[in-house]
């Protein structure tokens, strides 16, 4: 039989040190003694990058920490401007969220930035986090890029300006008491004319928070770019009144430096209006394939999406009563599978069940994180088959019969 060993697991549970044992089941873990914030993955080397609260891990395929980094916690307090001298009589020792990592593959290097400093953000290197690449807290106000306070989300992703073939770094966050009003912002990724690194390079009213940040409350949940595009995820109310949160998705052309091409238009998961708040990553409450269509003024009945009416609606494909906080889908030779995590602690299509808040796929893993502890396991049982029946009978799109082979 064919086993597809492409998946694994990352989950999490309270311990008190960190370490590397293997579990009851013989599969390795790795343990954090603070809050894991971010996880990410260099798809080229299968490296595992762990943002915590104070630290930044690099760990190898098998979960062995290669290298640890202690990124707090350190003198700071939100009212005084980076650097933090001794004129800043009320800093004290502050805890170092990570609030936004990213492998930045075109030059080797890892994008880290913390709630220290303003959220001021770093280059460390992806074979050696020890390695501090670049990092300054001179720069002013431009660089700070990152929100200093815990609760406010922070996305990004990477991309260039084709014209000028600058490296950027698209950032979108929620609004804390001491950030910028940017609720997105384009960062270069080089020093560039009389910008340098993580410097802010475009002013826009379009995106700005101002006065109505706490009103609308916006919380960001992922950024990616396809096609051309660049796209953020968000939920957020629709003004003072407002008690629930609604789901948005906005996009910008990848290479439009004033945000002309800006737009926002709100996802529901439903024909009824029923499943409307953004959990995690691009993937609503419950799963809905949809056909694709085009997307642009020739489909859209309003270029700013500023009507609450739907491009697109489907119903459901699956449902279950309790709560889903993540979803990592794969197309399997032509099926579309998908990973659900719940918040009552089931991974549902993987036999596995831990409290899941964070998932991720590509073609070799299965990812799951939750918030001290990793554990990397198989999520097929393939090889345990051993005639066609009962492996054809399991519906696994990961397993296959070779007649050939027997297995």
């Amino acid at each position: 039989m064919m086993a597809r060993w492409w998946a694994w697991q990352l989950a999490a549970a309270t311990l008190a040190a960190v370490y590397l044992r293997p579990s009851q089941c013989g599969n390795a873990e790795f343990s954090s003694d603070t809050l894991i914030n971010n996880l990410v993955m260099d798809p080229r080397t299968g490296r595992l990058y762990v943002g915590a609260i104070n630290n930044l891990y690099q760990l190898n395929p098998d979960l062995h920490v290669e290298h640890q980094v202690k990124t707090g916690p350190k003198k700071d307090d939100q009212r005084c401007t980076p650097p933090i001298t001794s004129a800043c009589d009320s800093a004290a020792d502050t805890p170092n969220h990570n609030k936004l990592l990213l492998v930045y593959e075109e030059e080797d290097k890892l994008v880290v930035c913390g709630s220290l400093f303003r959220g001021i953000c770093a280059f460390r290197n992806l074979s050696n986090v020890e390695k501090l690449v670049y990092y300054s807290d001179t720069t002013g106000e431009k660089s700070y890029v990152a929100s200093s306070e815990a609760g406010v989300s922070v996305v990004g992703v990477t991309s260039t300006f084709k014209t000028e073939n600058n490296a950027l770094l698209h950032v979108a966050k929620g609004y804390g008491t001491h950030d910028s009003a940017k609720l997105i912002s384009t960062r270069t990724l080089q020093n560039f004319s009389d910008w340098v690194n993580f410097d802010n390079i475009v002013e826009s009213s379009t995106v700005q928070a101002n006065s109505f940040a706490s009103i609308y409350s916006h919380d960001f949940r992922f950024a990616f770019k396809d096609g051309g595009f660049l796209y953020f995820l968000f939920s957020r109310k629709l003004g003072q009144q407002g008690t629930k949160n609604f789901t948005f998705i906005a996009r910008l052309c990848e290479n439009d430096k004033h945000y002309y091409s800006y737009t926002e238009l709100p996802l529901n998961c439903s024909a009824t209006n029923k499943y409307n708040k953004a959990q995690v990553n691009i993937y609503l409450n419950h799963f809905c394939p949809i056909r694709s269509y085009s997307c642009g003024e020739e489909f859209l009945p309003s270029p700013l999406a500023g009507k609450a009416a739907f491009a697109l609606t489907a119903e459901p494909s699956f449902v279950r009563k309790s709560h889903m906080t993540a979803v990592a889908v794969a197309v399997v030779t032509e099926h579309a599978v998908a990973f659900l995590g719940t918040s009552t602690g089931e991974v549902i299509n993987s036999r596995l069940f831990f409290c899941a808040t964070f998932l991720f796929v590509t073609l070799q893993f299965f990812s799951l994180l939750r918030a001290l502890k990793i554990t990397k396991v198989p999520v097929q049982s393939c090889h345990l088959k051993q005639d066609c029946q009962s492996c054809v009978s399991m519906k696994d799109p990961y397993c296959g019969w070779c007649v050939l082979e027997g297995k």
